[in-house]
């Protein structure tokens, strides 16, 4: 990220649009809404309170995330209301986890 980058920024109450990178530093990029973000995250500083927004690289980039969101939601939704018994064998969730990456094994154990 480098200054006169522009970035996609989403505030918390929605409002959005396009701001301008004023500075850039080890940790925090300033924007010319005053707000700073984390160079790893994109996530601003609310100092003693809550992030106010976050910023993305572009607008395409911020719908891509809001639809990935949206599908987790329902993803989660959906293995949540399901009874193991009544609809998985033991094979096919370990296969599940796998493909999230996550080692049940490993999980057992602990």
């Amino acid at each position: 990220m480098k200054v006169g980058d522009k970035l996609y920024f989403v505030y918390y109450d929605r409002s959005c649009g396009y701001l301008e990178v004023v500075k850039v530093g080890r940790v925090w990029a300033y924007l010319s809404n005053g707000y700073r973000i984390d160079l790893k995250t994109l996530r601003s500083d609310g100092g003693n309170y809550s992030s106010p927004g976050r910023a993305w690289h572009s607008k395409e980039e911020y719908d891509a995330s809001r639809a990935a969101d949206k599908l987790w939601w329902m993803f989660r939704t959906l293995v949540h209301a399901c009874h193991a018994d009544n609809y998985f064998t033991e094979k096919q969730i370990v296969a599940a986890a796998a493909a999230l990456g996550i080692d049940l094994d490993e999980k057992g154990k602990k």
